[in-house]
């Protein structure tokens, strides 16, 4: 049985993260994937590489943990200041980075 890569990282986030809302991190995984593949240029029918499988899985769990706090840039409360990402992390965008292409036509 071929597993795809949404149900092998639905199967890892299940042991990441306690009371897993499983139609919210599918939902997650589903925009994500897609959205990694628009940011790599893959074109339709082309197989996301292995690597990035993982930077998936830390990109669905930043999302998750900002649920309830979209749009909130930072927050300062008895004295203690949070501060949320609004773009993708300089970590995983220099991963993501190895395995981006040219868009056709270049």
């Amino acid at each position: 049985m071929v597993i795809n890569i949404e149900q092998r990282i639905l199967e890892s986030l299940r042991l990441r993260i306690n009371n897993i809302n499983e139609s919210l991190i599918n939902d997650l995984i589903k925009d994500t994937v897609e959205e990694v593949k628009e940011y790599i240029n893959f074109s339709e029918g082309d197989l996301m590489p292995l690597g990035c499988e993982s930077i998936v899985k830390d990109l669905v769990v930043i999302k998750y943990n900002k649920q309830g706090s979209e749009g909130l840039q930072s927050e300062s409360y008895g004295g203690i200041s949070q501060s949320y990402l609004d773009d993708i992390p300089k970590d995983i965008k220099r991963r993501l980075n190895r395995y981006r292409k040219l868009p056709r036509g270049y």
